[in-house]
């Protein structure tokens, strides 16, 4: 049933904003309970607020003309020595010691109220009795001493793992060792037997790239290699190039230069719909953009060029 749903989703057109509109849609977020500060509604509806700047001048004057009270509405903290230390007990609640770098991450604002309350968070860990281990002071030594720890306790010296586990080791070895492969050499260990190596065949490269496709779309050198770098050498490896390997498997290739046209369009649309990808209109504007900007430029708008694909408009997802 959930599948019939998805498959007989519209494509739909980029919504025209008015004041009324505007106003109506803070009015239902407030109705579902939503939290109507702007940090948080930039994260869940970034346009609403976009059309409520432009229509109202500022999302203040938005929430005043829906008859709310803004100053009631804004996420704004008074730290107090009470509020601090409660905010990192709750923290060492839930991550088992006080992490410094971990609450930086995930409250900003609480992170640099420490300091006016505590000065440190040594300090802070001292007086309100938690645990905290202070960073360690790295040197070439006490890398290769820490990665002959790793060895002796069984651990796995791969970089992902050690990225995964104790991202503080990886950082050091970097800036005293150069790489972690270099870390590893030094303390004696041959880190070639340690890499953890996916084995290639042509089928696996081929169902490896397909599921990529239907993730972002047409294949890019430079989006696979930040996404799956090992993925892009074992296809240049055994095609010659991604390019070639696109023909070979019948994948779509993103070329810096496209000459579209409006036939090349509907080519593009069916051949998305061959492929399972999404025909929706927020979907293609995010994987493949340059069709999107063809099929307005060709069709004026994408509910056309989708109409002309012979799709009606109807958005279908793999």
């Amino acid at each position: 049933m959930r599948a019939q749903r998805r498959n007989s989703r519209r494509v739909r057109e980029p919504r025209s904003w008015t004041r009324a509109a505007v106003v109506a849609e803070i009015k239902r977020h407030a109705a579902h309970g939503h939290e109507l500060f702007v940090c948080g509604m930039v994260r869940r509806d970034r346009h609403l607020v976009a059309a409520a700047r432009r229509h109202f001048g500022c999302w203040r004057h938005a929430i005043r003309a829906c008859g709310y009270d803004y100053s009631t509405i804004r996420q704004h903290r008074v730290w107090t020595a009470e509020r601090v230390a409660r905010d990192l007990r709750d923290s060492v609640k839930r991550h088992g010691e006080l992490l410094p770098w971990r609450i930086k991450a995930e409250d900003s604002r609480l992170y640099y109220a420490v300091a006016p309350w505590f000065g440190s968070f040594r300090d802070a860990a001292h007086k309100l009795d938690l645990q905290y281990d202070p960073p360690r002071q790295w040197s070439k030594r006490l890398v290769v001493d820490a990665v002959r720890c790793r060895k002796r306790a069984k651990q796995s010296l791969c970089w992902s793992a050690v990225r995964e586990h104790d991202l503080g080791l990886l950082t050091a070895a970097r800036k005293h060792h150069g790489s972690w492969e270099s870390a590893v050499r030094a303390a004696g260990f041959d880190y070639g037997k340690m890499r953890r190596r996916r084995r290639y065949s042509v089928e696996s490269i081929g169902r490896e790239l397909r599921t990529w496709v239907r993730a972002h779309g047409s294949l890019n050198p430079s989006a696979l290699k930040k996404t799956d770098g090992p993925l892009l050498s074992a296809t240049e490896r055994r095609h010659g190039s991604l390019e070639k390997a696109a023909e070979a498997y019948g994948l779509p290739y993103f070329t810096t230069v496209q000459r579209w046209s409006a036939g090349r369009v509907v080519e593009r649309i069916q051949h998305r719909a061959r492929l399972g990808l999404s025909l929706g209109l927020t979907a293609v504007r995010r994987s493949d953009h340059s069709l999107f900007c063809a099929a307005y430029r060709y069709y004026r708008s994408w509910k056309r060029a989708a109409a002309a694909a012979g799709f009606n408009g109807s958005a279908r997802r793999g």
